[in-house]
């Protein structure tokens, strides 16, 4: 993988794209741009025809346009999937196999890279698995090694790869004594579905909410990285700071990247997205069962609560409980907009191309 202190990978990751780009000496095999860079260029064609019309293999577009290209040298890294190349070191992959060998390539590579997978939850009891239950099913179809059509093999320009071994799936009460090179997931739930939950109660009242820990799930996340004294606001703070810092895979860096979502709008679908590659072994039954340790009565008492917290409407109970926990309660409705925001920025890049 490239370096993550190189701006352009940087750029890569973030989709951040403005001038039309190419790396030499790829053979224009690697270009990016924003939409407008790639409007500019096809209307510099439409304006100069004669131009181009000795274009081929001999004479690429991007010689012919040169002044609408920022040339940079190759960036050391990136592995390059041509005819050329997969003659040279896969003569025996069949063609329609090419695009799964690149997905196992990438899948084994985050292993790699990613040795542990984190699975955030401050509930202590074990028998209370309901809010970690998903994406625990999701970090264990990532962590095993994926299938590949040729075992074995490492992506063009890795030549010495480590075999593929799978990850461990770990699950940590806080933030504190997480490796850098973990990929975290997070189900945050909001605060009457915690509550509702962990008491097993349908109906919060007033009582209730007010003798309950105040900001509880944030106070056990960041407990050990602030002082116990920490207000919520605070909590907060260092806990958006560091879901704002996890916004690309970070390879190689001094913290653990991953993954950050709402239990009521969890988006298992979207993963292989930020991911950037498929998950073969992720069934939708892995995502959809509910732990063996929930009972019916559970169920009908988070369907109610789920309902609550989903509502457009004003409801007394959720805004009871969200009042008594103010930080907790921005903290959900952050990610719950980082998801949304995330969704559309990826339907953008996707309509991007479609011009």
């Amino acid at each position: 993988m490239p370096s993550p202190e190189n701006r352009y990978f940087t750029n890569f990751q973030r989709c951040e794209f403005t001038q039309l780009t190419i790396y030499q000496p790829t053979d224009g095999n690697v270009v990016h741009g924003s939409r407008d860079a790639f409007e500019l260029l096809i209307q510099y064609i439409a304006d100069n025809p004669s131009r181009f019309e000795t274009m081929g293999t001999a004479r690429p577009l991007f010689e012919i346009a040169r002044s609408q290209f920022n040339v940079e040298p190759f960036i050391d890294g990136f592995a390059i999937y041509t005819e050329e190349v997969i003659a040279d070191l896969f003569p025996s992959l069949k063609p329609e196999l090419v695009s799964d060998l690149i997905n196992a390539h990438l899948h084994e590579h985050f292993i790699r890279e990613h040795p542990v997978l984190g699975v955030v939850d401050p509930i202590a009891d074990p028998h209370l698995s309901l809010f970690r239950h998903q994406v625990t099913s999701v970090a264990n179809a990532i962590a095993q090694c994926p299938p590949s059509p040729l075992v074995g093999t490492c992506p063009p320009g890795f030549p010495q790869c480590q075999p593929c071994k799978p990850a461990s799936v770990m699950r940590y009460r806080s933030l504190t004594n997480i490796p850098s090179k973990s990929y975290i997931f997070a189900s945050v739930p909001h605060p009457y579905s915690f509550l509702s939950y962990l008491h097993q109660k349908s109906n919060l009242d007033a009582r209730f909410v007010r003798d309950s820990e105040r900001e509880e799930w944030i106070s056990s996340v960041t407990s050990g990285i602030v002082d116990k004294r920490t207000g919520g606001y605070q909590r907060l703070q260092t806990l958006t700071d560091f879901i704002n810092s996890q916004a690309t895979i970070v390879f190689g860096g001094k913290m653990p990247s991953g993954l950050w979502q709402t239990w009521e709008e969890l988006d298992p679908e979207g993963l292989e997205s930020a991911l950037g590659f498929q998950i073969e072994t992720l069934s939708e039954s892995a995502v959809e069962e509910d732990p063996p340790t929930v009972t019916a009565t559970s169920i009908a008492i988070m369907a109610k609560a789920k309902e609550r917290v989903l509502s457009q409407a004003p409801e007394s109970g959720r805004d009871m409980v969200e009042s008594w926990n103010l930080a907790w309660t921005e903290l959900w409705y952050f990610l719950s907009t980082l998801q949304r925001h995330r969704k559309s920025e990826h339907l953008d890049i996707v309509g991007s191309f479609s011009f």
